[in-house]
């Protein structure tokens, strides 16, 4: 068993109910500097958690590790499961303290009833299912068939290690992915998908005119798989409402650049046009109003939306009418929200987009957007429709990126049958079961294990974790021992 060095792990760990080894195996975790890029020491860690109770241990060529676990006595002829997590946090500190996440140990402390870091992130998400699977296996009178332990790489900037997993280094039938964050909750499915760019080279020319900037901010944005399904605007797409309005009108006027949104998962919340024209008195008349509309539209979910008007001066010669165009023409016709519910799950989006990033240079304009669907051949349907929509502008539609595929939701599941019966007995409630529109591991895992020629089988469960990915980042202290009972106690009867 891992020994405790820090003094804020040694005096907590005594305050932690229910399950010793999780706990005292997760805090250990919290003490091996683990952020994104830089594996080094927590994969040393790991191997050395491997050598201590004699498990086959393996390391691979981007720092996944696979402990395989025997059986226990009888239960040797039982199907392989594989426990799986991800070694890698997301280092994100307060702006008022200095830590190094690659060298500093993560301070815990006790909040009421949740546990948390002291103004980092915890890395509960997702140290605490490493814990929970390598206690699992060493847990005093536990019975469990042959487990694998996959640790992988760097998930959290962009599933880099379940992709680069090679064929034959996962065994396993069945996949138990303990990076949840739910308790009492069981996931049985999510979404592949995929990145991908226009690009649209610009012609510029000499326009007369005021130069003017319109803004729109403070939309709510989020995160453009889990929160898809809620309809916030998205900044980029008010901005062609409003210059799609503005052409409708016969106001004249040339954009000189368009600039929003950050990242390709994240519903955009701001965007900047900086246009000229000769009728700013009457364009900016119209914008007013035209946000007004936009605002009221969506005012449930953007009641702190703002859009205005303001001077400018001209970072470039602006674009020539056409390319003017063209750009509007993409801003109408680019994808934004879900496109196909599911009609497995109530309530499931199975297939959107998120036309997500728009930046502009002298020569060019750059979109970066991502799709997202369960069903393979919906993602790639969806990405035809993006290649169609560069075609009908004239922009360079990118290959697909960063493509990573689904899981699709199976209800006659025996292990999400098996799990529910589980739950049920040892809980004592009946288990929320759901698919996410968001990727997982598992789907990686899942669709490696078809490929091999392997009927997969796959549930994603977890304790309760709010605020992932900040330094508010808490873990539900007694959701811990609830989950990881479930969890011995599926392994326990798994003959399948």
């Amino acid at each position: 068993m891992p020994v405790l060095k820090t003094k804020a792990c040694q005096e907590i760990i005594k305050q932690l109910p229910g399950c010793p080894n999780v706990w005292q195996i997760f805090l250990a975790i919290l003490e091996v500097p683990n952020p994104s890029h830089y594996s080094e020491l927590i994969v040393k860690f790991m191997v050395e958690v491997g050598k201590e109770y004699g498990f086959e241990t393996v390391v691979d060529e981007t720092n996944n590790v696979i402990l395989r676990v025997p059986a226990t006595e009888g239960c040797e002829s039982w199907p392989i499961v594989c426990l799986q997590g991800h070694t890698d946090m997301v280092p994100v500190k307060a702006d008022e303290i200095d830590h190094d996440f690659k060298t500093m140990p993560i301070v815990p402390r006790i909040d009421g009833e949740w546990l948390k870091a002291t103004q980092t992130t915890l890395g509960a998400d997702n140290g605490i299912g490493i814990a929970m699977a390598v206690a699992a296996a060493i847990e005093p009178g536990a019975k469990h068939g042959p487990l694998e332990i996959l640790c992988t790489s760097d998930e959290e900037v962009g599933l880099i290690g379940a992709s680069a997993i090679k064929p034959g280094f996962v065994k396993s039938q069945y996949i138990i992915n303990l990076d949840s964050e739910d308790a009492y909750a069981l996931c049985f499915g999510c979404a592949g998908g995929y990145a991908n760019h226009w690009t649209g080279k610009m012609t510029r020319e000499a326009y007369e005119g005021t130069a003017l900037t319109l803004t729109v901010n403070k939309l709510t944005g989020g995160h453009s798989g889990c929160d898809i399904h809620l309809s916030r605007g998205n900044a980029l797409k008010w901005q062609g409402r409003m210059l799609t309005g503005l052409r409708s009108a016969g106001i004249d006027f040339r954009v000189v650049s368009i600039d929003g949104g950050q990242a390709h998962n994240a519903i955009p919340g701001s965007c900047v046009v900086q246009l000229v024209t000769p009728e700013a008195e009457k364009l900016t008349e119209l914008v007013t109003k035209l946000g007004g509309e936009l605002k009221k539209m969506f005012k449930k979910t953007d009641p702190n939306a703002i859009v205005s008007v303001t001077p400018a001066e001209a970072k470039f010669t602006p674009m020539n009418k056409a390319c003017t165009d063209s750009l509007i023409d993409f801003l109408l016709l680019a994808l934004a929200g879900p496109q196909r519910m599911s009609p497995v799950v109530e309530g499931l989006v199975e297939t959107s987009y998120t036309t997500a990033v728009i930046k502009t240079t002298e020569e060019e304009i750059d979109v970066l957007g991502s799709g997202r669907s369960s069903i393979e051949s919906a993602k790639f349907g969806l990405f035809e429709r993006c290649c169609a929509i560069g075609r009908g502008v004239g922009w360079e539609t990118s290959e697909m990126l960063q493509a990573y595929p689904g899981w699709a939701p199976d209800l006659d599941s025996k292990l999400l049958k098996t799990m529910k019966v589980k739950h049920l007995e040892v809980l004592g409630k009946e288990a929320h079961c759901y698919s996410i529109h968001a990727g997982l591991e598992a789907g990686l895992l899942v669709d490696a294990g078809i490929k091999a020629g392997r009927t997969m089988d796959a549930i994603s469960m977890g304790p309760t974790i709010k605020n992932p990915h900040s330094p508010d980042e808490a873990l539900l202290i007694d959701t811990v021992p609830e989950m990881y009972k479930l969890l011995l106690a599926t392994l326990a009867d798994f003959s399948m």
